[in-house]
């Protein structure tokens, strides 16, 4: 797990700061929008990197400055990761807490470090990442380090998730778990006709 946090705080470093900066560093390419998500494909450090990025519209809070916010999903198929899931809240969380996903019928519990909060394992980050691609929003509840700010509910739109997970797949030469394509099984030949 030390690892998986460590790649995900490099990894964040850079698609954190965002297209701009990505492009400088090293050839972050636009693969499109889909409707609330764009999707970049990066190179760094030799390496294939997919992400697609949802910026979330936070209600004002005059209890709590905050910067942007955004939801990321990520491909390292040279670390042979899929799917790492990460929400940055434009706040510092408070430390040792929480953060509470619901989406669809389905809920989730991140850790958080800092102002971001990651998937515990892998597990987690598959079963929310198809949760994403399902649904057309979720709701992020977080506690805040700053005093008397109480906990704060971001809502996302995430339409458009599967397309996006489908474009960032295809650039990192992942399968579509989106849209399986059926398997068309041979009958045996027995050699009777």
């Amino acid at each position: 797990m030390f690892l998986r946090i460590v790649f995900t705080i490099i990894g964040l470093a850079v698609v954190g700061a965002g297209p701009a900066y990505a492009q400088q560093a090293g050839g972050s390419k636009s693969l499109g929008v889909f409707d609330a998500w764009t999707a970049y494909v990066l190179n760094e450090n030799g390496q294939q990197v997919c992400y697609m990025v949802a910026k979330a519209h936070p209600a004002k809070n005059k209890k709590l400055k905050r910067g942007a916010a955004w939801l990321t999903i990520t491909h390292r198929p040279g670390e042979n990761s899929k799917d790492v899931v990460s929400y940055t809240s434009g706040y510092n969380f408070k430390p040792s807490s929480d953060v509470d996903i619901r989406i669809g019928k389905d809920s989730f519990n991140l850790f958080t470090e800092k102002d971001i909060a990651w998937s515990r394992d892998a597990k987690t980050d598959h079963e929310l990442a198809a949760a994403i691609r399902k649904n057309t929003s979720l709701t992020l509840t977080g506690v805040p380090a700053a005093r008397n700010a109480g906990s704060v509910v971001d809502a996302l739109d995430v339409r458009g998730g599967a397309a996006a997970y489908s474009a960032i797949g295809k650039a990192c030469g992942y399968p579509d778990n989106a849209n399986p394509k059926p398997v068309v099984k041979k009958k045996a030949n027995t050699g009777n006709k």
